[in-house]
């Protein structure tokens, strides 16, 4: 369940996962909101109708997040590797990067004020 604090406590759920979601992320944007989950999907959701607008197949995904202008979406998966795909994409997603790396790593979010994603 997502809720909008600033519509004071308007909630929308977010079904089709098939099993435990470990990351959500609202673009800055506040059009859409990403998840991950190890069922293998990342899902892109239209914020105003909860209405889902992609599946994209990754295996296990414990990260998303979105770029700070909204105009990136990055998620890894449980191989290492990070994938980073342009948010104009996002109907037909290629990948803009991917990477894979060799040793555990941990979450690093971006904000406002330092842009972590290309």
């Amino acid at each position: 369940e997502v809720e909008e604090r600033s519509t004071q406590g308007d909630s929308t759920n977010l079904f089709d996962h098939d099993d435990a979601v470990w990351s959500v992320d609202w673009s800055s944007t506040g059009l859409q909101i990403a998840s991950g989950s190890i069922d293998g999907t990342v899902r892109i959701w239209d914020a105003a109708s909860g209405n889902q607008l992609q599946v994209i197949t990754t295996g296990v995904t414990s990260t998303v997040a979105w770029s700070p202008d909204g105009t990136k979406l990055a998620y890894n998966t449980a191989s290492g590797a990070i994938t980073i795909i342009p948010a104009p994409d996002i109907p037909t997603p290629t990948p803009a990067f991917t990477a894979t790396l060799s040793a555990p790593t941990a979450t690093q979010m971006p904000t406002s004020t330092a842009n972590y994603l290309p």
